[in-house]
């Protein structure tokens, strides 16, 4: 029964982790691609570049959101 606990609270701080990973990846996701091109409008394809990372941005978020709301779905 213990050991059951303590593996339920470790896998509960992982899924916290991996979640909270995916919400960085999404900030500097958003920060690299989308404020990058946005200060450098020269680019040729300059809406082709916000799309791609508006999408990888929410892409990511989701991400982290489903990880950390599967953590407290199985009871964490």
């Amino acid at each position: 029964m213990n050991r059951r606990l303590l593996r339920q609270a470790r896998d509960n701080d992982v899924r916290d982790n991996f979640g909270k990973y995916f919400f960085d990846l999404s900030k500097l996701f958003f920060g690299g691609v989308v404020l990058g091109s946005v200060f450098h409008q020269d680019i040729a394809h300059f809406w082709v570049i916000c799309g791609i990372g508006g999408l990888g941005t929410a892409a990511f978020a989701v991400a982290g959101y489903f990880t950390i709301k599967s953590k407290y779905k199985k009871g964490g």
